[in-house]
C-alpha cells in the first residue's frame, strides 16, 4: 500500500496510471536489453560466467630483470642480463588485435620495449640490446573487442562473431604465436624476429613473447601496407620464398591449437559479411563483384572438397603490415597469432593482392 501511494496509484480511479507505469517499465527494460545486445554487454557477461575468482593479472611493476630471466633461461643469447629499463623514445604501437582487447578491460597487454644491459664476453663494457615484449590478450577478450566493434556496424554481425567464435581464426590467438615462433626456432628458420623467450602462466592469463626489437634504421621496408610501391620484383620474390620455406618446414606438423580453417562452419556469419559488403557497393562499378560473394559463401565446402593440395600451417595474415625487409635483403615475418592449417597458396595470394600494381602484367 505504501509503494502504491508513493507512485500515486493507491485507491480508486488509479488503475490507468498503474498500467502506464508497468508499460513504461517494460518498455525501458526492452530498450535497455537491446542496448546491451548491440553494445556487446551480453557477450561480455557470458564470458565472465564462472569466473568468480579474481585473476592476478600481470602488472608493469613486475617486469624487471628477474622476471625476464625467468623465461629467457637466465640470460639473453648466452649473456647475463645486468639491468633493464623502459626507453621512452622506442615505443611500438600496438597492433589491431591488441587494440580491440583494450576496449574490453584494463589488463596489461600490448607491446613493451625493453632496453637491456648484457654482460659482454669480449669487453668490460656492458652491451646494450633492445627487446620487445608482446603481452597477448586472451582469445575471448579479442572476440569481445570484435563484438563491440561489429555491433556498431550491424547487430547481426556482432552476434555471428560471438556465435561462431570457436571456428574462427581468433580462437587460441594468445597461444598460436608462441607455438609458431618456438617451432620455427627449433627448425632453424630465420625469417622471423629473433626469439628471446616465451612465458605462459594460464592461471594469471599471462602469454608473452619476448623477441628482437626491429629497428627501422636496420630495415629497408616495414609497415608498408599503405605503400605497396615499395615492393619490387626482387623483394616480392624473396618474401614468397621465405613464406614457402615456412610452409614446407611445417607441412607435417600437427598442433592442437592450430586447427584447419573451415569457414563453411560459420557460413551464416560470412553471409552477413557478404550482405554488408553488397550494400556498401550498391550502385557502384564493383557491385556485381560484391554480389558474387553470396554465391561464394554457398560454395565454400563443395569447392574445398575439389582441392587435393596438401595443407600446412599458414600465416593467415600475410601482407605488408606483417612483413619487413632487412637492409641486407633478408625477409622478416611477424605477428603469427592468426595462424591456421590451410592451403599454402592462401598466404601467397594475399601478399600478392597487396603488392602487385593494378592491371599488372603476369
Amino acid at each position: 500500500q505504501e509503494a502504491l501511494a508513493l507512485m500515486g496509484c493507491r485507491g480508486t480511479g488509479k488503475l490507468q496510471r498503474f498500467a502506464q507505469i508497468i508499460a513504461g517499465f517494460a518498455l525501458a527494460l526492452e530498450i535497455s536489453t537491446f542496448a546491451a545486445i548491440v553494445g556487446g554487454q551480453f557477450a561480455k557477461a557470458h564470458e565472465k560466467l564462472g569466473r568468480n575468482k579474481p585473476v592476478n593479472w600481470l602488472t608493469r611493476g613486475e617486469i624487471n630483470c628477474d622476471f625476464v630471466r625467468s623465461f629467457s633461461g637466465g640470460s639473453l643469447a648466452g649473456r647475463e642480463i645486468l639491468s633493464l629499463r623502459f626507453p621512452e623514445k622506442r615505443i611500438v604501437e600496438n597492433g589491431i588485435i591488441i587494440g580491440l582487447q583494450s576496449r574490453v578491460n584494463q589488463k596489461l597487454t600490448g607491446f613493451i620495449t625493453l632496453e637491456l644491459q648484457l654482460k659482454s664476453h669480449v669487453a668490460d663494457k656492458p652491451e646494450q640490446v633492445y627487446a620487445l615484449l608482446k603481452i597477448k590478450p586472451l582469445d575471448t577478450e579479442v572476440v569481445e573487442g570484435l563484438h563491440l566493434m561489429a555491433a556498431q556496424i550491424d547487430p547481426s554481425l556482432a552476434d555471428g562473431i560471438f556465435q561462431y567464435r570457436q571456428v574462427l581464426e581468433y580462437r587460441d590467438c594468445h597461444k598460436k604465436e608462441l607455438i609458431v615462433y618456438q617451432l620455427l626456432r627449433e627448425m632453424g628458420i630465420r625469417c622471423t624476429p629473433g626469439l628471446f623467450g616465451v612465458k605462459t602462466d594460464a592461471s594469471r592469463e599471462i602469454f608473452i613473447v619476448m623477441q628482437e626489437w626491429l629497428d627501422s634504421r636496420a630495415l629497408s621496408i616495414i609497415n608498408s601496407e599503405n605503400q605497396p610501391g615499395l615492393w619490387k620484383g626482387r623483394t616480392i620474390k624473396s618474401a614468397i620464398r621465405a613464406i614457402s620455406e615456412v610452409h614446407q618446414s611445417l607441412g607435417d606438423v600437427s598442433v592442437e591449437n592450430i586447427p584447419e580453417f573451415e569457414p563453411w562452419k560459420a557460413a551464416p556469419l560470412y553471409r552477413t559479411f557478404a550482405r554488408i559488403i553488397e550494400k556498401e557497393y550498391a550502385g557502384g562499378p564493383l557491385h556485381p563483384l560484391a554480389l558474387r560473394l553470396l554465391d561464394l559463401v554457398e560454395d565454400l565446402e563443395p569447392e574445398h572438397e575439389k582441392v587435393s593440395l596438401k595443407k600446412t600451417i599458414v600465416h593467415n595474415d600475410f601482407n605488408p603490415r606483417n612483413v619487413a625487409v632487412r637492409q641486407n635483403g633478408d625477409i622478416c615475418i611477424y605477428d603469427w597469432e592468426l595462424a591456421m592449417q590451410n592451403f599454402p597458396q592462401r598466404d601467397v595470394v594475399e601478399f600478392l593482392s597487396f603488392v602487385l600494381p593494378e592491371n599488372f602484367d603476369a
